[in-house]
């Protein structure tokens, strides 16, 4: 069996790019079949990353952790800015911010540590807003995320000014950007470090303001939860099939659980 060294090598170097860690444990099992974290006495992806600081660096985004080779300390001051670790604040109140549906109204509910989400028209919106057991979540809206990305452009490299600037002129935006800084691992790495820390700031700030505790545990339900049994469809090919699969499981569930759905910023940035 290969070594973490060399599997942590081939896989960054199979990627080509900053490789979040579900793709990591899947480009590992093609570089040595029989790979898995307790083999090599690991408890958890982090850990085996952090024993090879010379190999591999790890950042986080919205949804996971985010594997690259080592680079020089960005020169962003936004990236640098002393700031919670993001592990420490809960993944589904990260999401409550930036999920962007502005029809969707989100609450934090103190006595339990869920997040509540609501359709507009949904008729018990009106008495949790007067309630005060409940947090109001203002979510980061496109406006603000476009804001962002703008301030970052006139921040980066004088020769990347250029093309990230036209990038964010793209009826679908986030996604050009994001295509146009991946091409640059330093850049894209700062680039993401750059939106953690603001992301953070902001859920940091709404936490102090309504005396909210970043370390309790939460979780996201809606006020109208079904029960459901899930049916796995990654052994379904070919892709094609799956996907109708997945679009018609979609399509049949309430509105209750579509607000639950972990969908990356780039496509709801897109629909706005």
């Amino acid at each position: 069996m290969l070594d973490a060294r060399t599997i942590i090598t081939r896989v960054l170097e199979m990627a080509g790019e900053p490789v979040r860690g579900a793709k990591f444990g899947q480009l590992a099992r093609l570089v040595e079949p029989q790979y898995s974290l307790r083999a090599y006495g690991a408890a958890n992806l982090r850990m085996l990353i952090t024993q090879h600081p010379d190999l591999a660096q790890i950042d986080h985004d919205e949804f996971d952790i985010v594997i690259s080779k080592p680079t020089a300390t960005p020169t962003v001051e936004a990236a640098t800015t002393p700031r919670r670790h993001a592990k420490q604040i809960p993944r589904e109140l990260w999401r409550a911010f930036t999920f962007v549906a502005p029809s969707v109204k989100r609450f934090y509910e103190r006595a339990t540590g869920k997040v509540l989400l609501f359709a507009e028209d949904d008729e018990t919106l009106a008495r949790t807003q007067e309630d005060a057991g409940f947090a109001k979540i203002e979510s980061i809206s496109p406006a603000e995320h476009l804001a962002f990305a703008q301030s970052f452009t006139r921040t980066a490299p004088e020769a990347w000014q250029g093309i990230l600037g036209a990038a964010l002129t793209e009826p679908f935006w986030f996604r050009a950007f994001t295509t146009a800084l991946r091409r640059d691992q330093q850049l894209f790495l700062t680039w993401n470090r750059a939106r953690t820390g603001w992301v953070q700031q902001r859920i940091e700030g709404w936490a102090k303001e309504n005396d909210v505790s970043l370390a309790s545990p939460v979780s996201v339900v809606s006020p109208v939860q079904q029960a459901t049994s899930g049916v796995g469809v990654s052994g379904v090919r070919p892709p094609e099939r799956a996907r109708e699969r997945i679009l018609a499981a979609v399509s049949r569930m309430p509105l209750s659980e579509l607000l639950t759905l972990p969908i990356p910023a780039q496509y709801w940035l897109e629909s706005e």
